[in-house]
């Protein structure tokens, strides 16, 4: 846990913490290194990006119907099944500037 000053903005008032983006999954809509600003909510929609504990690995990805998508086209879907531990900590709002 750090402290991070960031510039005023509506998703920082929003945010309730930051994280950094580690790797190319979601390039182009994310870079690795960015910090993200995430709204902590239990669940997010169809469509929305979100960070998810999957098994114990942590991930930004966006929310698919049973799976989590990334949005560079090498890596493929996060099937989840059944048997799957998934914990949804938060709604990515936006990028730190």
């Amino acid at each position: 846990k750090e402290e991070l000053l960031v510039p005023e903005s509506n998703e920082a008032e929003r945010a309730d913490f930051v994280i950094t983006v580690s790797g190319d999954s979601m390039e182009p809509t994310f870079y690795d290194e960015n910090k993200v600003f995430v709204e902590k909510c239990d669940s997010v929609g169809i469509g929305e990006i979100g960070i998810f504990v999957v098994n114990g690995d942590v991930y930004i990805k966006e929310r698919g119907n049973q799976c989590l998508l990334s949005h560079n086209e090498k890596y493929k879907p996060i099937r989840i099944g059944e048997n799957d531990s998934v914990y949804c900590c938060g709604r990515v709002i936006g990028v730190v500037e």
